[in-house]
């Protein structure tokens, strides 16, 4: 067994999980087990439906009563331990896994059917489908089963056919009517209520962007006439003006224009004293005022008053504004240097005037952290300790020092056996690494010049970075120096955007074991195992929509472009530098040259509650070139492992349909394509089942590896393919994953028997065990 499976079976007594899995599925043959006589249990419900347009899973979410959860849509695993803790004498621990991990059978009730008609039918009447009509079928499918199947007929649609305006406040009138071209609400559009609603929101909006801070949606309402005929309707927005009550008597008031007077900063305040104290906390403060702004403190401001009033865009003499209050909110929070922000607004003793009270909790200033954790590096196993340090307001400009100490060993499972003593015989591990690493962010753009509306609208902060690190392997030591000053910027709520204009590696190897120099001696990879040194320019940016589309899905898009070495070689040229061996020299030491692009784009769509279906798509390029003609290794990419290609060990794989018996293998492109569905077994624990594909490929023509290099004609035919289960568990603070791929087709098999299953009894070698931290994607 190898070592990877015994540290499974350690962790993991996996062979119990499957006799579970085994019996549970026994049992769901027979799911009416214990469904009483006439009773029957609810076996499946169906919605169909006439129109397209309607949202079939809105409609479903209506339907008050649902059938047992299903895995894969047809096992219903929660159903089968249901059972199974049902079976035979009665035990307490027996009843506990009943309780907490099964699911009693759903029996059909008539009573829930003829409510979820009900309810379906004012959902449709909301949806402006007045004259719908709901039915439902009930079809018994076995002598303890019954289908369900609710019948959508919507007949016509009322459409909106005029809309207008009833605001008796003129100067509310102004800002709303010459903005109605952005009504929602447009002749041929639905009569729907959500839309009314997100109209009423809409000019809700329009207002407290505009001074009206007490202005709230119940002042805005509708009038609809149906009268019209023709299925048509005519839409009256009434905007309100407010109700004021004095004594015994109302009021009707305009709405009042509220302007910005006085904002103060309390920048260590204390909400729970603030509770506990009341008045008496307001009194120990002291004040200091800046430009126009007055600081409150207790024990003097620790942060510099200029990297608060940069954030804020409450300015005293403006008209409030909710975007602002939003903005100035998203700035302080970005700063990491507050554990609480809060807004508030007072009416000042002017007239309509508010006086706006920014209360800011810090965290500590200091921090330090001891951590020792186990390491999974795409499946390579280890120990890890980190010492890491923070400091969240160094300079008093809200500056982040976030430094770390790090050691770790490692057992590398994709190496040249023969260590040379490097790492002695008796440890269980055969890497070693040790590093450190200091990086400082600025909250503000390190520029020569003025970018001041730029920083108040996209939030930018300046890195500046220093690393070292040490690695000693069977096959290669190698010591990596690193320095790097970037920017990052937020485009919009989704978007972040990366610059580093400047990135320095350093790359040396003191020590390279003679039976990997003799693999790769004569080899264009041996150019990849020297010292090097990487001057990288770079961008990148990461979209995140954690709520996209009608279905509230998550996508998330990463894309990076590199290029190295372009600018010192153009300067090497115009000054007719000398060259050394073939090539440019920085600092005595050749330097890469090369530009790579890479994208990573995944999906999560949510299928049912607990069920999730994630996809993933990833493709890079690394083009090599001048200076030094081979990516270096540290910039080349592999597959196989833990968060790759799950059924081949890590850096097994490739490149195209090259077998490497050093299991050492990277190259200059990787297409990968992942698809995994994941769902919720009880408890912490999550099953997935999942498919990998793809492969890497080198450009070189030159490359002595047979099958190696990417031929875009045919480069599918060196597609592998992976699938498997795994099982997470999933404590909230990090997941714990296990994961069992098999090989389905293997490129570098022979033309013709490349579909394993298809030709040959699976062996040990076809299938891997990975565990991780976090999901793979």
């Amino acid at each position: 067994m190898s070592y990877t499976a015994r540290i499974l079976c350690v962790f993991v007594p996996y062979r119990y999980i499957i006799y579970l899995l085994f019996a549970t599925t026994l049992l769901s043959c027979n799911p009416t087990r214990f469904v009483s006589e006439n009773e029957y249990l609810l076996n499946k419900v169906k919605v169909k439906n006439d129109n397209k347009k309607i949202d079939l899973d809105e409609a479903e979410s209506y339907i008050k009563q649902k059938p047992n959860k299903h895995i894969l849509f047809i096992f219903r695993f929660h159903l089968a331990v249901y059972n199974l803790a049902h079976i035979g004498k009665e035990r307490k621990w027996k009843t506990k896994i009943g309780n907490v991990v099964g699911e009693e059978p759903v029996v059909f009730d008539v009573t829930k059917t003829e409510k979820s008609c009900e309810q379906i039918k004012s959902y449709l009447t909301n949806k402006g489908y007045y004259y719908s009509n709901v039915t439902d079928s009930i079809t018994q499918k076995h002598k303890k089963k019954v289908n369900v199947t609710y019948y959508i007929e919507t007949n016509t649609l009322y459409k909106i056919r005029n809309v207008n305006f009833k605001i008796s406040d003129e100067r509310v009138s102004s800002f709303i009517l010459p903005d109605s071209t952005s009504t929602i609400l447009k002749k041929g559009v639905n009569f729907d209520s959500d839309i009314l609603q997100n109209e009423r929101l809409r000019i809700t909006e329009k207002l407290r962007a505009n001074g009206y801070y007490y202005f709230s949606k119940e002042f805005v309402e509708f009038e609809a006439d149906t009268s019209v005929g023709n299925f048509n309707v005519d839409i009256s927005i009434v905007i309100k003006n407010n109700n004021v009550q004095k004594g015994d008597e109302t009021f009707i008031e305009k709405h009042k224009q509220y302007l910005i007077d006085t904002v103060f900063f309390y920048t260590d305040f204390d909400p729970k004293l603030a509770l506990q104290e009341r008045e008496k906390y307001f009194k120990n403060f002291d004040t200091i005022q800046q430009n126009g702004y007055y600081f409150i403190s207790t024990n003097g401001i620790k942060i510099k008053p200029k990297v608060l009033i940069r954030a804020n865009y409450l300015f005293k003499g403006n008209y409030y504004d909710v975007h602002d209050v939003d903005r100035t909110y998203r700035n302080l929070t970005s700063l990491k240097t507050f554990r609480l922000v809060n807004i508030k607004f007072e009416n000042s003793p002017g007239i309509n005037y508010l006086n706006s009270y920014i209360q800011l909790t810090p965290l500590s200033k200091q921090s330090y952290k001891l951590e020792i954790e186990g390491t999974n590096s795409s499946g390579n196993l280890g120990i890890a300790g980190n010492v890491s340090y923070q400091n969240r307001n160094i300079f008093g400009g809200a500056q982040l020092l976030d430094s770390k100490v790090r050691g770790a060993i490692e057992r590398q499972s994709a190496v040249i056996r023969e260590n040379e003593q490097q790492i002695q015989q008796y440890l269980p591990f055969n890497t070693i690494e040790l590093g450190g690493e200091s990086k400082l962010y600025f909250s503000t753009f390190l520029m020569p010049f003025n970018m001041e509306q730029f920083v108040k609208r996209r939030n930018p902060k300046t890195s500046v970075s220093i690393s070292y690190n040490y690695q000693q392997r069977p096959d290669y030591t190698r010591t990596i120096s690193n320095a790097t000053f970037g920017y990052i910027w937020q485009g919009n709520k989704n978007l972040k955007h990366f610059f580093n204009p400047s990135e320095f590696n350093y790359v040396n190897l003191p020590y390279i074991s003679w039976k990997f120099r003799n693999s790769i001696n004569g080899t264009f990879l041996e150019n990849s195992y020297t010292n090097h040194i990487v001057t990288v320019t770079s961008y990148g940016f990461l979209f995140n929509d954690a709520n996209y589309g009608k279905r509230h899905d998550n996508l998330y898009v990463r894309g990076q472009f590199e290029s190295s070495g372009n600018i010192l070689t153009f300067y090497n040229n115009i000054n007719n530098s000398k060259k050394v061996d073939g090539s440019y020299q920085l600092l005595n030491t050749r330097y890469a040259q090369f530009v790579k692009a890479e994208c990573d784009l995944r999906y999560y769509h949510k299928v049912t509650n607990g069920t999730k279906m994630a996809y993933r798509a990833f493709g890079g390029i690394g083009v090599p070139y001048g200076n030094l003609n081979v990516l270096p290794f540290e910039k080349r990419y592999f597959a196989g492992g833990a968060s790759s290609i799950r059924a081949w060990p890590v850096r097994s794989l490739g490149p195209g349909s090259y077998y490497d018996t050093l299991n050492n293998t990277s190259a200059d492109i990787k297409l990968e394509a992942n698809l995994e569905y994941r769902f919720k077994l009880f408890w912490v624990i999550e099953g997935a089942l999942f498919v990998d594909a793809g492969n890497i490929w080198d450009l070189k023509k030159n490359d002595e590896r047979p099958g190696a290099v990417f031929e875009g004609k045919d480069f599918y035919n060196d597609i592998a393919i992976g699938y498997g289960f795994g099982m997470r568990l999933d404590f909230s603070f990090f997941i714990f994953r296990i994961d069992f791929g098999i090989k389905g087709r293997d490129p570098s098999q022979p033309v013709g028997e490349r579909w394993l299953q298809w030709h040959r009894k699976i062996q040990p070698a076809d299938y891997s065990f990975n565990l991780g931290i976090g999901y793979p994607f």
